[in-house]
């Protein structure tokens, strides 16, 4: 299950240990690699897919599988950067079987895996949040052709081992924007990076493969294969540029899949709760204003069971408190887990066990008869003065519409459901899928 993909350049530049303040050249780099890093916060993978176009290379995808790769920035000034992540070389085999199906795969099995500087960049970034929960697979692109490199993010999107994978595609465009580039200049640089940009806004996987190899090549890249696999692995996905400039005569470009609420959202409440237990501080909303469904202004519930199904903790609002969704789920999950009349307040030790759900409210309509009720489809709220009780719909053991209305009735103090004024919602029911309860 692939829970984020992102495309990033890796100028060792923009790392600020290495920058020293000439990292400011690249502001709106490294203000939309920050907010990539946000807005993935939630989710820590179990596994990241790490495509360098500077790792070892051969013929085809060379894949390194390393029980642990190490690196630093020392050869760029900063060697107290440094960075070890654990590797995943079960996950790397299963995935590498897969694609060695249909593409050609060469596999290096180094004692240690060395992270060069396009491994780190991204990582220096996107890491820092996964609190060695994450392991990583290593792999280079460069060995295969742009349509192959395609080819092997369709395989990707068809790969699921029940796990939580992230996808980062190391990728810096064009290195020739301007005279005194580093690969000196060619107008076809700023060509490509048009191309690029406008492939993964709008979907143009075919025109992008469609460039002429002069072109391609008088561009001097190396990404163009990260990117064909990013478009191939995301090819049925909106995607999002949160930023494109060539300060220093080299193209980077900063993109993402749009995240799945079905995942992000019930990931987003128990990262909240974590965050509260950790800090004893609300988690700052992450910054997703460019997504139409976790920006939007909608009122939700959050619920929390236990590994044996009971419930710990249940907290909503029926119209929405908050600007955007995301807000409204940190704040009814902060309720549902320290502040529910009925239970008392999470702690740490249970949290591995707890199970996490969000159910978004569609606006409430008021109904003439209960007739137009059905307890399997719709939630109902009762209300009578200035009494309100709520249910949400689809709930073990409440199978008619009567017993519906009387644990409304029950829960607001009301004695005569149908003396009520009687609304009903829909919802969107987001469970948790799994969580790793390492480092949990």
């Amino acid at each position: 299950m692939w829970v984020w993909k992102c495309v990033t350049p890796h100028p060792p530049i923009i790392v600020p240990e290495v920058g020293k303040g000439n990292e400011a050249a690249a502001a709106d780099t490294v203000t939309a690699m920050k907010r990539l890093s946000a807005r993935f916060s939630p989710l820590i993978p179990d596994t990241v897919l790490l495509l360098s176009p500077h790792a070892p290379y051969s013929e085809g995808l060379c894949v390194i599988l390393a029980d642990r790769y190490e690196g630093s920035f020392a050869r760029f000034g900063a060697p107290e950067r440094k960075w070890s992540f654990r590797g995943a070389v079960g996950e790397g085999e299963a995935l590498t079987r897969e694609i060695s199906r249909n593409l050609p795969v060469t596999i290096l099995r180094p004692q240690k895996g060395a992270l060069d500087h396009a491994s780190l960049v991204p990582l220096s970034f996107l890491g820092e949040s996964w609190s060695g929960r994450t392991r990583l697979v290593l792999a280079n692109p460069i060995g295969m052709s742009p349509t192959d490199a395609y080819k092997l993010g369709k395989i990707l999107a068809e790969f699921d081992d029940d796990a939580s994978w992230g996808f980062i595609g190391s990728a810096d465009l064009s290195h020739r924007l301007f005279p005194g580039a580093p690969a000196g200049f060619a107008p076809e640089g700023h060509s490509f990076d048009e191309a690029v940009v406008r492939a993964i806004r709008e979907g143009g996987g075919a025109e992008l493969l469609s460039l002429p190899d002069t072109l391609v090549e008088a561009a001097g890249e190396c990404g163009f294969r990260s990117v064909a696999t990013f478009l191939g692995l995301t090819e049925k996905e909106h995607r999002t540029v949160l930023s494109y400039e060539g300060p220093f005569g080299v193209g980077y470009c900063v993109a993402c899949a749009a995240l799945d609420p079905a995942v992000y959202l019930p990931s987003l409440a128990r990262r909240t709760v974590e965050e509260m237990l950790e800090t004893g501080r609300v988690l700052s909303a992450p910054p997703v204003d460019d997504d139409p469904v976790l920006s939007a202004a909608n009122a939700c519930f959050v619920s929390l069971k236990t590994g044996d199904g009971n419930l710990r903790g249940c907290i909503g609002t029926i119209l929405p408190q908050h600007a955007a969704l995301v807000e409204e789920v940190i704040s009814n999950a902060v309720s549902a887990a320290f502040r529910d009349p009925r239970f008392p307040s999470v702690n740490r030790t249970e949290l591995a066990d707890l199970h996490f759900s969000v159910d978004v409210l569609s606006r409430p309509e008021r109904v003439n008869g209960i007739e137009e009720l059905n307890p399997r489809i719709y939630g109902v709220i009762l209300e009578q003065g200035a009494r309100r009780g709520v249910l949400l719909p689809d709930l073990e053991g409440v199978d008619t519409v009567e017993e519906q209305l009387r644990i409304a009735a029950m829960k607001a103090g009301i004695r005569d459901p149908h003396s009520s004024s009687i609304y009903r919602f829909t919802v969107e029911r987001y469970k948790e899928r799994r969580h790793s309860a390492e480092g949990q």
